[in-house]
């Protein structure tokens, strides 16, 4: 295709001149170059002035966009703090609930264990073994050995629920106990063999001195 202009094509110089003077002088705008001197220095002056005020309400509108965009800005960071603050308020409350009421749960049944321990504790205290010695001591033997056996039992199940029961120091200290004062064997359980030997240990002195007895009497009688 041929250019717009051909070399061979007849060309108007004084008309393109005159084309682009007219193009210039619109983009000139309202500039009018046949002012005096004081005119155009007072042109220039409301000019640069209204240069100064075109860039007070850029500098002013700049720093407006620049609030705009910082509330933005805080606004956002409001909400997802505002979201997260929930999320997390929300979970912890349901975790601390949850964990007050099984703490109060636990207390509950450790004041039972408690209490359960102080009891079986003033049951063995109360263990005297002079009334071994009295005249119902079988009665007052079973008595105390069912205090016993009912205070290991209290014993082994508040080990069963409370591990703490069962820490290192404690044991430590139970064996350096047992091994300062070594239990009596009322505090352990007893087999049929072992009551039969003490129920004969401890009625052999009256069996003597009932045979002892009797065999005076029959030695009395035989002598008459």
């Amino acid at each position: 295709m041929p250019s717009e202009n051909d070399e061979s094509d007849f060309v108007d110089s004084e008309f393109m001149e005159s084309r682009e003077s007219s193009v210039l002088g619109s983009q000139a705008g309202d500039v009018d170059t046949g002012l005096s001197d004081e005119e155009l220095l007072e042109q220039a002056s409301l000019g640069q002035q209204r240069l100064y005020q075109l860039q007070l309400e850029q500098d002013k509108v700049q720093q407006n966009l620049a609030e705009l965009e910082e509330s933005k800005r805080r606004r956002y960071e409001c909400g997802v703090g505002r979201e997260e603050a929930l999320r997390d308020l929300t979970r912890g409350i349901a975790v601390l609930q949850k964990t007050e009421f099984d703490a109060r749960a636990e207390a509950e049944q450790m004041t039972r264990t408690l209490e359960g321990l102080k009891e079986a504790l003033s049951q063995v205290e109360a263990i005297d073994e002079k009334n071994w010695k009295s005249k119902d001591w079988n009665v007052q033997l079973s008595r105390d050995s069912a205090a016993v056996e009912n205070a290991r039992m209290e014993w082994n199940t508040a080990r069963l629920k409370w591990t703490i029961l069962n820490s290192s120091n404690l044991l430590a200290e139970e064996e350096e106990v047992q091994e300062s004062k070594p239990l009596k064997p009322f505090t352990e359980p007893q087999s049929f063999v072992d009551m039969c030997r003490l129920g004969f240990a401890l009625t052999w002195p009256v069996a003597v001195a009932v045979l002892a007895i009797g065999g005076l009497i029959v030695y009395a009688l035989m002598r008459q």
